[in-house]
């Protein structure tokens, strides 16, 4: 039996017994090729690889993220780690993490190895930066990730078992092959929540230390990518005797859309705490008081007019990005004749 390892440096476990993935035998690639990739980083460096499925929701691999890393971040739009240094790109902080409760480190080989990771910040989507989406039970009843199918696999890993991970993001062509194939190769039961990519067939080619958690796309009908897979372990890397291991998307697609349409709903603040028009919570004292908290803006919004002397014994104001009503009460500046009557007195609906 081979022994096997996941493909992640930086956990505060020993890493020689964790799965330590890489890409190996690939190309250079730029991230326009590649916008649904990102790094995921934490105070101690670079941790792993992961996919954007949407603005607010990244997916990676739950063995990177189950040691509660300090400063937990995503990096996107990048092709180099160094330009995200240089202030480049878009750098989001992890505010929640979801493991998958299928998940089993100490399982042999690891299951569900699959974990969310909930931005505090959306990412805005460009050339750059955009989301993918996940192969479907469906799509993978299709054929799209059939024995025989090229997928991609990319990342910022080792180039060889061992080494470094490398600045410069690159990319490298797999064949899957069966479940059974890749059973056969380690000499244990490659599950179903498992996808099988290179080995015998691409000897010298896979993902390696550092790639953990990104993303292994393939085509759909269209060209269109789609994500199939997850990095998770195998065999070193490269090694022609074995292929790597994948997280199956399909498999946990119904965990992931649930889960996401769950934490996107707005959460019911406490007794004493103010909601947000997204939902956040926010103190009560900080509404009104002149600087946005809310993400949206809306505890500065519909605010009364505060008063001031202004030489004349009275007068009342608004910030820079409200409208001052004739009764003393502040509207946005966006109210200003749109047709509807913001202030009771219509004063933002005159003269226009």
């Amino acid at each position: 039996m081979l022994a096997i390892s996941p493909f992640t440096p930086g956990c505060s476990v020993d890493t020689a017994s964790r799965p330590m993935p890489r890409i190996v035998g690939g190309v250079p690639v730029e991230i326009r090729e590649h916008p649904h990739q990102v790094s995921l980083e934490s105070d101690e460096g670079l941790r792993c690889g992961g996919a954007i499925l949407s603005a607010r929701w990244v997916v990676t691999a739950a063995h990177c993220v189950d040691d509660s890393p300090p400063g937990l971040r995503v990096v996107a739009g990048v092709t180099r780690l160094s330009d995200a240094d240089a202030g480049f790109g878009q750098r989001r902080d992890v505010a929640r993490v979801v493991l998958h409760p299928g998940y089993d480190w100490g399982s042999s080989p690891m299951t569900d190895d699959v974990a969310l990771l909930r931005l505090r910040h959306p990412l805005a989507f460009d050339d750059e930066v955009a989301p993918i989406t996940p192969v479907s039970p469906s799509d993978a009843d299709a054929g799209l990730t059939a024995p025989g199918v090229i997928a991609t696999v990319s990342g910022w890993g080792a180039l060889r078992s061992g080494g470094a991970p490398i600045d410069a993001l690159r990319a490298v062509d797999l064949a899957i092959v069966s479940n059974a194939e890749a059973t056969r190769a380690y000499g244990t039961r490659i599950e179903a929540d498992h996808l099988a990519a290179g080995g015998p067939s691409r000897g010298g080619r896979d993902a390696c230390q550092g790639d953990s958690g990104g993303p292994l796309v393939v085509p759909d009908d269209d060209g269109v990518p789609r994500l199939a897979g997850l990095v998770s372990w195998g065999a070193g890397c490269g090694e022609p005797s074995a292929p790597g291991i994948y997280t199956r998307v399909s498999f946990v697609h119904g965990w992931l859309v649930r889960t996401m349409a769950a934490g996107d709903a707005p959460p019911a603040c406490a007794v004493g705490e103010w909601s947000c028009g997204d939902g956040t919570c926010i103190d009560p004292a900080w509404t009104c008081d002149g600087g946005a908290d809310c993400d949206d803006g809306t505890d500065e919004q519909g605010c009364e007019a505060e008063e001031e002397d202004d030489g004349d014994g009275g007068g009342y104001y608004c910030d820079d990005t409200q409208w001052l009503c004739d009764e003393a009460w502040c509207v946005e500046l966006e109210a200003l004749c749109d047709g509807i009557e913001d202030c009771d007195d219509g004063t933002d609906e005159q003269d226009c």
